[in-house]
Order: C-alpha cells, then sequence, then structure tokens
C-alpha cells in the first residue's frame, strides 16, 4: 500500500514538473512583449511579432524535451517497456506500445484540464499575442485546443520513443552502473538553461544581428513586415548552410570516382556506369549504384552519404537506416529524431556498402545491440567501408578481409 501511495505522489509530482516547466519556459519570448500587444523593448528589430514567432516555434521543442527527460528516468515505464522490448520492432510498434499506456491519456487529459482551467495568457502569452485580439474567449480556446492537441500528443510520444532508445544505449548504461545521482535534475537544469537563456539570446542578441547583416542581401526589411522578415532571414542561413554541404559533398565525390577510376585502369578492373553519382549523396536512389568485376569477383556497390560530419548513422540487417539528429548541451542530450531511409537490395554478388561523404560515427543494430562498425563489418548482407577506406582495400585486392 505505501509503494502505491508513493508512486502515485511520485507520478504527480512528475507531472507538474514537466507542466510547470513548460508554462514558465514558454512565456520567456512573450516576457519580450508588454500584455496589451506592446514591445518591452523598443530597440532595433525586437518586437512583438519576432518574440511570439520564437516561442511558438519553440513550444512543441520544449514539451518534447521535458517529457523525454521525465521519460528517461522513469524506472516504472522503462521496466514495462523492456519486459516487451524483444516484441517491440518498428517505430509503430514503439509509438503503439507507449499510446497504450493507461498513465499516457492520464497526463494528457491532465494536461488539457490545465489549458482549460488557466487563462490563456498564464498557460502561453505567445498563442494570445500571435491568435488572438488580446482578450481570448472560449471559441478561441476551443480553435487552439483542436489545433494544438494533435501536435501536443505527437511531441509526447515521439518523446517518450526517444526515450526508449535512450534506454538502449551504452550512455545510459554506464550512467546507471554509474548510479549517477541527480541526473534528472541536472537534465532539467539544462533544458532551463537551453530553452530560458536561450529563447532570451535569440530575441536580444541573435535575430537583431542576423537580421542587420541580412539587410544588404535582401534589401530593406522593415519592421512593418515583421513575421515575415525573419522567416525570410531563417529561411536564407538555412540555405547558405545547406548549400556549403552540398558543395563539399560534390566534391568529395568527384574526388572518389576519379581515384576509382584510375585503380581500375591501373588493375584491369571492369567498372560500370555509376548511377546516380552525385544525387546519391542527397538522395537515397533504389538498387546498385555501381559494380567492380575483379579477376575473380564481382561486387556489387551501394553508395549512400551524410551532409553533415556530426549526424551518427545506423545500419540495420533488414538494409534499413537512420540518421541520428541530436541537439545537446554540453553532452547533456536534449532534442533527439530519426530519420529513416532503405539502401537494402537483392543481389547475387557480394555487396558493399560505401558512405560517402561519411560522418564521424557509423554504427550497426543487430536487434539487440548498437554497435561502431569499423571498416569492412558487416551491416546484414553489405559489408561496411568509408570511400577511402574502400578505396584503398580495392587497391590493395583485400575487400574480402
Amino acid at each position: 500500500m505505501k509503494e502505491r501511495i508513493f508512486g502515485i505522489v511520485r507520478d504527480v509530482l512528475s507531472f507538474f514538473t514537466v507542466a510547470v516547466l513548460f508554462i514558465l519556459l514558454g512565456n520567456v519570448p512573450a516576457g519580450f512583449a508588454g500584455i496589451e500587444g506592446q514591445t518591452s523593448l523598443e530597440q532595433g528589430w525586437i518586437y512583438i511579432d519576432y518574440a511570439c514567432v520564437i516561442g511558438l516555434l519553440l513550444m512543441l521543442p520544449l514539451l518534447y524535451s521535458l517529457v523525454r527527460t521525465e521519460a528517461v528516468y522513469d524506472d516504472g515505464l522503462r521496466e514495462a517497456y523492456m519486459a516487451r522490448r524483444h516484441q517491440i520492432r518498428t517505430f509503430g510498434d514503439k509509438v503503439a506500445f507507449f499510446a497504450a499506456q493507461k498513465r499516457f491519456w492520464i497526463e494528457s487529459a491532465a494536461f488539457a484540464a490545465m489549458y482549460w482551467v488557466l487563462p490563456l495568457k498564464t498557460f502561453n502569452r505567445c498563442l494570445v499575442f500571435q491568435f488572438t485580439d488580446g482578450t481570448p474567449g472560449v471559441s478561441d480556446k476551443l480553435v487552439l485546443f483542436i489545433a494544438l492537441c494533435p501536435l501536443f500528443l505527437l511531441a509526447d510520444l515521439i518523446a517518450r520513443v526517444s526515450a526508449s532508445n535512450r534506454w538502449q544505449s551504452c550512455a545510459y548504461r554506464a550512467e546507471m552502473e554509474q548510479k549517477k545521482r541527480f541526473g534528472k535534475i541536472r537534465q532539467y537544469g539544462l533544458c532551463v538553461l537551453a530553452y530560458g537563456a536561450g529563447s532570451a539570446a535569440l530575441i536580444v542578441m541573435v535575430v537583431p544581428v542576423v537580421m542587420t547583416l541580412l539587410t544588404p542581401i535582401l534589401g530593406e526589411i522593415r519592421q512593418s513586415e515583421g513575421v515575415p522578415g525573419i522567416l525570410i532571414a531563417v529561411g536564407v542561413l538555412i540555405l547558405l548552410g545547406w548549400g556549403v554541404r552540398v558543395l563539399k559533398a560534390f566534391f568529395t565525390r568527384r574526388a572518389f570516382f576519379a581515384r576509382l577510376k584510375k585503380i581500375c585502369v591501373e588493375k584491369g578492373y571492369t567498372l560500370s556506369d555509376v548511377k546516380h553519382p552525385y544525387l546519391s549523396a542527397l538522395f537515397f536512389a533504389a538498387g546498385e549504384s555501381f559494380s567492380v568485376q575483379t579477376e575473380n569477383k564481382r561486387y556489387s556497390c551501394k553508395m549512400i552519404g551524410s551532409l553533415r560530419k556530426h549526424l551518427p548513422v545506423i545500419l540495420h540487417p533488414d538494409g534499413n537506416g537512420c540518421h541520428v539528429h541530436t541537439v545537446r548541451l554540453y553532452k547533456t542530450e536534449l532534442f533527439r529524431y530519426e530519420t529513416w531511409f532503405t539502401f537494402g537490395y537483392e543481389s547475387e554478388d557480394t555487396q558493399v556498402l560505401i558512405v560517402n561523404p561519411v560522418p564521424k560515427k557509423v554504427y550497426g543494430h543487430d536487434g539487440r545491440r548498437t554497435a561502431l562498425l569499423d571498416n569492412g563489418d558487416r551491416a546484414g548482407k553489405f559489408r561496411f567501408y568509408a570511400g577511402t577506406a574502400f578505396l584503398n582495400a580495392l587497391e590493395r585486392e583485400c575487400l574480402d578481409r
């Protein structure tokens, strides 16, 4: 009985920790705007539209980070998941498991009740400034509730799925073995620092500097343009960063194929036509990329690429893989999601998977654990190689080491 009461108290405290931090941190951007829609800082680019846009953009990541932090350190949820982990294989299985938990729906209902009980200006002032005339009524709250409810549920579920990935990671097992205390408190502290101080820094420093620097490129962006101005600025920065990575990938691929052709000529190997030599660094095309016929064997090669060095890749034996996108503060993970792709295909020849450009870390997952791959290691039917390592092994005739 005591354990049950203790568990209920612990669950209530956990819920209110997430809810209170969500409200406090979510209202930080709106703190730069007055209650009547007037900016509290009348300088440069800082005014209500920018503050509210930043606040709304950070709303779902904030909820995700807080729920994930709570789930990672929830021993009861972790034990229930690990007891059924052999039946949970896909992302859909994970979502179904967490959606079937009674506690998930109880907490969701409590969060919805809190939304209706509290004034909207208390729950999130950015919603008031951006979507109402300043005095929201019941109809305004209902429309926002219908729009936000599925987004909040989705962010909550994805946060729990991400927590399940954390439970199975080497870093989490090491943390549990060392019995580190105050791990959850430290994680919450970093969330407060990242979202509280981070949103303030965006509004006070980053946005004004970015807008000033981009003014010569975009022309004069007047304050009357508000939201479009900041969205254009952010869009240009994203495109510039992506363009630099694409150029680097292009030159990396060009150097790879130049050396590959040279080796094949010197060794007398037959190189087939290459399918999508440069686009395959950006998109995942189906089937074989090219083949190399040596004196004794034909190698069927598949090329994929990663535009970012610090974006780990996990390869699964069924021919699927994913990029792991992580936002960190120091060494602590705040936000994580995965983008999946398929690299597998049928071939009677020896299959080689070449990752070029290659990130710093490529992992293989065998269904039970995830471990770093070295050049020549197996990833299902494939032998994994980075671009340079493949060329070196081909030149030394040791691809099948």
